[in-house]
């Protein structure tokens, strides 16, 4: 599969990213940033239904929060 199709699952999977955060973060609504890139799907076992890629996050760099990128990270690696 290209990236460019690749790029509705990206965003899907960046918009369950920001869903699921804003459930159980205490950041603000829109002080988070989110992006995946280089997905691709898994080729071992070959019947695999995952996919692997990079995940971005980010803070406004004014009163950015290393903690609170941290604290984003755990939670989606823990939900996701």
């Amino acid at each position: 599969m290209a990236m460019s199709d690749m790029a509705p699952i990206a965003n899907e999977l960046q918009q369950g990213i920001y869903r699921y955060l804003a459930k159980v973060s205490s950041l603000p609504e829109g002080t988070l940033y989110v992006k995946v890139a280089e997905l691709e799907p898994v080729t071992w076992p070959p019947d695999s239904n995952q996919f692997r890629g990079e995940l971005f996050l980010s803070v406004p760099f004014l009163g950015a929060d290393r903690t609170k990128l941290d604290q984003a990270l755990a939670r989606v690696r823990k939900g996701f």
